[in-house]
């Protein structure tokens, strides 16, 4: 009866200690559980606004580039007007993107009362329809617009004439002489990314929609909705002033997150700009979609409980037995160690029985548990040193480097970017870009021998040289040696590194570089042509302190691109062991349009690189740095501008 009533009583504190512990558990559980998919959400939203974003980037830059080029190309032909004519059509087969092309004239250019317009629209993908109208009074936006505004701008998607197409058309003021004479307009559908964005579906039945500047539905599930609706006049239908609200932050270029009921039960949407064109895009989320699997979980944790607290109930009644208070100090002193106090004091037990085998192999345990934690903290300590070392090499290291782009947003005359990426924690390649006057940009890729923290410490130093004896005046071959020499003081380790820079002149577009045992450069000319520098002027730096260097000279023309890169690109190796090498580079780099931005560009070689190599690990450091030239802002010969 004293054992039974022991168990009875063990069985009254510990059942409802279990159940309890169980709940708060289900509690935490269900917190931690939403919030988890909350960010979950949160970043599925985010990563699609992102898609989108670069969706519509890749359509809409490539328009503005071309109006711009087509509004300064355009004052050729001022005084032909058939000329321009043969101009509208010319660009209208060679773009197929390309859906109508404008070019408003003001008054007094062709007449001294009328504003002269040269329209193109493309009929279907071989035939376009040219045009030129006189009128003494032109209001549509896209004439209007960058007028009022005294600068290039997006002009409010509608629907084409034929409401067919939705039409979004990008103007840029045409320019002679500084003064504003028209207006060139070049227009593109956005049928296929509306339908793309429309069509898309997130968790269930969560969609994403897109916004003009002025709120007009661009894309939404609804197609009636499409440049017919307004996110205030919807909001106006459905009686929801917080809609409305939403509404202006979209509109004003502001993002964030809040919960909403449009009519079928609360919702999440999320919502955020797309600062390059003023519209915004918008993600709207049911909540029955966020949290209807952890209700599931919940049930099913809640059964499982249910079940495990009856069959701990049967087990504590049915174990009763002589041995139940050693077997309570043994299952005390074992709590306390698994709870931390490893050196707890275990009951002895001299007895032969299975009690006593369990007394003792707690004991070992607690004497090998005791030995393996003093191993594992002093191996955790060394380990987070050192992983907390690398850590900080990585952080200066990127800190080093510029990463900042685009790097000179004011300029047109150049675009450029640059990527590093170590095969460790730190690596030995260097890039880097400065402007050393007004007019002539430095660009710099190394490779130093070896890799890790000694190549990451090397790589400081060169770049720290570099900067510190870069001057207005200095030649490249007087700047090479003088930082050869430098690298050579002390440099007992016999470290090297190859190295790259070359100076661009963007008055004249001439290159004065010096190549230090490094990888040959290309140049993709603006004629679909690609030249190899392959030149070297010297072995690699901080190998012979008094090696003469010397340097050389080539010419840029407008649209020219040059790629810099080091041998972790070249020297990949897949699975069978083979290198990416130069000749398929080179095939790649033949293939790449210099219209491309160099991102662009380096994205493609990246991608290029990584279906080549495949799963293999990456085998050494890569980097690369691409610069367009388009022209010189600064040419002395140039007294017109965009």
């Amino acid at each position: 009866m004293k054992r039974k009533t022991l168990t009875f009583k063990l069985s009254l504190i510990i059942l409802p200690l279990i159940v309890l512990i169980f709940v708060i558990a289900l509690l935490i559980n269900t917190l931690v559980a939403s919030k988890i998919i909350l960010n979950s959400v949160k970043n599925t939203v985010r990563y699609q606004s992102e898609s989108i974003s670069k969706d519509v980037l890749s359509i809409l830059y490539p328009i503005e580039k071309i109006a711009k080029q087509d509004a300064f190309a355009v004052r050729e032909f001022i005084d032909n007007p058939n000329a321009i004519d043969d101009f509208v059509t010319k660009i209208l087969n060679e773009n197929e993107e390309i859906i109508s092309v404008d070019f408003a004239f003001n008054k007094g250019i062709f007449e001294q009362d009328s504003i002269v317009v040269f329209h193109g629209k493309r009929i279907n993908k071989n035939k376009s329809v040219v045009s030129a109208n006189r009128y003494k009074s032109f209001t549509q936006e896209w004439y209007t617009r960058p007028l009022l505004l005294n600068s290039s701008a997006w002009v409010e998607p509608a629907f084409c004439s034929d409401k067919k197409d939705i039409l979004i058309s990008y103007s840029v003021l045409i320019k002679q002489r500084k003064e504003v004479v028209g207006v060139s307009s070049v227009g593109l559908s956005l049928n296929e990314l509306s339908d793309d964005i429309s069509n898309l579906k997130i968790l269930t039945s969560g969609f994403p929609f897109l916004l003009s500047s002025k709120g007009t539905f661009v894309a939404y599930p609804d197609s009636s909705y499409i440049l017919n609706e307004t996110i205030f006049s919807y909001a106006d239908r459905i009686k929801s002033e917080k809609l409305k609200l939403v509404g202006e932050d979209m509109i004003n270029g502001r993002s964030g997150v809040i919960e909403i009921n449009l009519g079928d039960g609360k919702e999440l949407l999320f919502y955020n700009p797309l600062k390059e064109t003023s519209w915004s895009i918008g993600v709207l989320i049911p909540e029955r979609d966020i949290f209807s699997k952890i209700a599931i979980l919940n049930k099913w944790i809640l059964i499982v409980g249910i079940l495990g607290v009856i069959l701990i109930g049967l087990v504590i009644f049915i174990s009763t037995n002589k041995t139940t208070r050693r077997l309570s100090q043994i299952v005390a002193a074992s709590k306390r160690i698994g709870e931390g106090d490893i050196n707890t004091d275990l009951p002895i037990s001299h007895s032969n029985d299975e009690v006593g085998i369990l007394s003792n192999a707690f004991r070992k345990m607690q004497i090998k548990l005791t030995n393996y934690v003093e191993n594992l903290k002093s191996a955790t300590e060394a380990k987070e040193k050192i992983e907390s070392e690398l850590r900080i090499a990585y952080e200066i290291q990127q800190g080093i480097i510029p990463r900042i782009f685009p790097p000179f947003p004011e300029r047109e005359d150049v675009e450029l970017f640059a990527l590093l990426k170590p095969a460790k924690e730190v690596g030995g390649d260097l890039y880097d870009f400065f402007f050393m006057d007004e007019s002539h940009l430095c660009i710099v890729v190394g490779d130093v021998s070896g890799k890790g923290v000694p190549a990451s410490l090397f790589m400081a130093i060169t770049r720290t040289l570099l900067r510190a004896h870069s001057t207005k005046d200095i030649s490249v071959d007087n700047l090479v040696s003088m930082i050869n020499k430098a690298l050579c003081v002390d440099n007992d380790s016999g470290m090297f590194v190859t190295f790259f820079i070359g100076v661009l002149d963007l008055k004249t577009g001439i290159l004065e570089f010096c190549n230090a045992g490094h990888n040959y450069p290309y140049i993709l000319r603006e004629d679909k042509s690609l030249e190899k520098l392959d030149v070297t002027h010297g072995v690699p730096l901080g190998i012979l302190d008094d090696h003469p260097y010397s340097s050389d000279t080539v010419n840029f023309s407008k649209g020219d691109v040059i790629v810099l890169y080091t041998d972790g690109i070249t020297e990949a190796l897949n699975e069978k062991e083979e290198f990416y090498g130069d000749d398929r580079f080179e095939e790649l780099l033949a293939n790449i349009s210099v219209k491309s931005h160099p991102q662009v560009i380096i994205d493609r070689i990246l991608d290029d690189n990584k279906v080549f190599v495949g799963d293999e690990p990456q085998n050494d450091d890569i980097t690369l740095l691409v610069l367009s030239y388009y022209w010189s802002v600064f040419s002395s010969n140039t007294d017109e501008n965009i």
